[in-house]
């Protein structure tokens, strides 16, 4: 690896899983905090998987922590929903491989923002930071809408393969235009009722009855 002096040297390197395999292998009082505080872990995970309502209380309290409001923290937790529904779609669609998922997230992403995932975060100063964790709520509003109408048009336009479920990715919507939504000057480009009337015009589109109320929800807190 490179040092600080710009020259390269052998290091030892773990990776985070590793680590902590090595942290509980320890025999010293001195480990037994980080041992316990991996058995809390390990306890929260396993009650998450007997009853996955309280991962979702454990998140927005987490959100608490990181002092987001509650009207962003209540928009993250419905992306959350919407995003799942996303990929099983795709996944019944006959989409199977991560990275085939992160294609189709690239191209659903571009088409409302201008940018990649990797382009997004990297305009955001972001590294492994989660990319939705680190959006406005207008940015959020824009996510949401593009995955409930990608979600939408996979239903009704039924793909089967990976190729095809790539062509049927939404179109660029109209905010897309001069990319005027990811400027720091977002909110004074377009009013409120822009915003509704854009997001409306896709409810009157959409003969899904479940993208329809997702849309309404979008359109509810697109002005938050």
């Amino acid at each position: 690896m490179q040092a600080s002096d710009g020259k390269y040297y052998k290091t030892d390197c773990m990776t985070t899983q590793n680590i902590l395999r090595l942290v509980q292998s320890i025999p010293s009082p001195k480990a037994e905090p980080f041992k316990m505080w991996l058995a809390e872990v390990g306890n929260d995970r396993i009650e998450e998987i007997i009853d996955p309502e309280k991962a979702i209380i454990r998140g927005a309290d987490y959100y608490r922590a990181k002092g987001y409001t509650e009207g962003w923290i209540n928009q993250r937790l419905q992306s959350i929903e919407m995003r799942k529904e996303l990929t099983d779609e795709w996944r019944n669609r006959g989409v199977e491989q991560e990275k085939d998922y992160a294609i189709l997230t690239n191209e659903m992403t571009k088409a409302w923002s201008g940018f990649t995932v990797k382009e997004y975060k990297q305009f955001k100063g972001l590294k492994k930071e989660n990319l939705r964790d680190n959006m406005t709520n207008i940015e959020l509003v824009l996510n949401m809408l593009a995955e409930v109408s990608t979600t939408a048009i996979s239903k009704a336009k039924a793909p089967k393969t990976f190729k095809e479920n790539k062509n049927k990715r939404p179109a660029a919507t109209p905010c897309h235009t001069d990319v005027i939504f990811i400027l720091p000057s977002w909110n004074d480009k377009l009013s409120c009722t822009e915003r509704k009337t854009f997001i409306l015009g896709a409810i009157s589109n959409s003969s899904d009855d479940e993208a329809r109320r997702r849309l309404r929800f979008v359109a509810l807190n697109c002005c938050m």
